[in-house]
């Protein structure tokens, strides 16, 4: 899944883009991430959360494109392909 977030003013973050492939990994599909991108936050594991706000807000205090992986419990289960 390839997605770019944009920091809020007032705390929070926006899907300013997420990749469309984004419904078989999360469950969600684009439109729903675009729309509450705290949708996505809360497939991450709460013991998860801590480091990836962290890992997101060095990358925006370095303005550096960040990368990484995190896990997630999608809200469907569908079998994967392949």
């Amino acid at each position: 899944m390839v997605f770019q977030l944009a920091q809020k003013p007032g705390g929070g973050y926006a899907f300013a883009y997420v990749s469309q492939d984004c419904e078989p990994l999360a469950g969600l599909t684009e439109a729903t991430l675009r729309h509450d991108a705290e949708a996505f936050f809360a497939l991450v594991p709460a013991a998860d959360r801590p480091h990836l706000y962290a890992t997101l807000e060095a990358s925006a205090r370095n303005c550096r494109r960040g990368t990484g992986a995190a896990a997630c419990t999608p809200r469907t289960s569908r079998p994967r392909n392949g």
